[in-house]
């Protein structure tokens, strides 16, 4: 397990891809009385279900009674595109699946009759990626393309990361940490709802789109990150709000945000009003395995690197496995 020298867990939800549905503040009252925590728009219509955190990421369970149908269409909008494509090689990993049954990954092709470049990844939930050979995973490559090195009991994975924005990511995480926080806390965090909102509003009082990057690039846009390595040592996806137990000012923030998967965390400062710009991170305990640091979510990362302990298994007819790769268009 592991921990923040002063804090305390606030809120806590655990294998939030496994679980019943359940509302993330455990009120079921009537849409006629609900109100948007991030509008406030007390007219706003309550008909879609809003998942509290991203269902790209695996959420299938935790939902929100307190997000108003536009809120949650415009906040899809603004900020699913980026973390898809910030989170893929993370969900690739540890075959976390969204709202598909398949994840991939792949450059575009340069010639016809193949589906890729120089590299393509898939993964399945259900059924093989090819028809005659049961695996459910598949990675090609070209020659010195360098997505996957070999070094003994050791894989790096060199993944090109699609483009995104930063400072959009840790929107995306500030929105699941406002969705799951206890609702007596939301007064605190007013000025700060009302900015995140107002990037995503059609009505915004921010009037370009270089504005509000220039808005979202001023945020804390900081963290940090975490690899745990082993079959699943933090046990699903979970996301957990932390509270300072010291109430007086400090150099922390007195909330932090985790979201956990399975193998990687990521932790991001959830600043009060009157706590602007603090963006130092509490000091760090665990007692398993792990490496860590800081997570930079102003600076675009080009290619995603991990490196993992394993062994290669010889067990391929490999002319089966060529006549499958040339039947889909994934072999010249």
């Amino acid at each position: 397990m592991f921990n923040f020298d002063g804090y305390t867990k606030l809120v806590v939800f655990k294998n939030i891809e496994n679980q019943p549905i359940q509302e993330v503040h455990g009120q079921n009252i009537p849409k006629s009385e609900r109100k948007c925590i991030f509008c406030g728009n007390e007219n706003a219509k309550f008909t879609k279900v809003a998942h509290a955190v991203s269902e790209t990421i695996g959420n299938k369970s935790l939902i929100s009674h307190f997000e108003c149908d536009e809120c949650n269409q415009n906040f899809g909008k603004m900020f699913e595109d980026d973390l898809g494509k910030y989170m893929l090689p993370y969900k690739l990993l540890t075959k976390t699946f969204g709202k598909n049954n398949q994840l991939s990954s792949k450059d575009m092709p340069k010639e016809d009759g193949i589906s890729y470049g120089t590299y393509r990844i898939q993964l399945n939930r259900n059924k093989p990626v090819l028809e005659n050979i049961d695996v459910k995973a598949l990675i090609i490559e070209a020659k010195n393309t360098g997505i996957i090195k070999l070094d003994n009991d050791k894989i790096e994975v060199n993944i090109p990361r699609q483009h995104y924005f930063p400072p959009s990511i840790y929107c995306s995480f500030l929105k699941m940490a406002y969705s799951i926080m206890p609702l007596n806390l939301y007064p605190q965090y007013v000025k700060h709802i009302v900015v995140l909102q107002q990037l995503v509003s059609a009505r915004s009082m921010y009037q370009s789109v270089e504005l509000k990057k220039e808005i979202m690039r001023s945020m804390e846009n900081c963290g940090l990150f975490c690899f745990f390595p082993g079959q699943n040592p933090l046990k699903g996806v979970n996301v957990t709000l932390w509270k300072s137990l010291d109430s007086k000012e400090q150099e922390y923030p007195r909330v932090l945000f985790t979201l956990e998967m399975k193998n990687f965390s990521f932790t991001i400062p959830v600043c009060a009003d009157d706590e602007q710009g603090i963006c130092k991170m509490p000091r760090f305990l665990s007692d398993m395995e792990m490496q860590y640091g800081p997570l930079d979510l102003q600076n675009e990362e080009k290619i995603f690197n991990c490196e993992m302990s394993g062994e290669t298994i010889d067990i391929i007819d490999y002319k089966l496995l060529e006549d499958e790769l040339r039947k889909n268009n994934l072999l010249k």
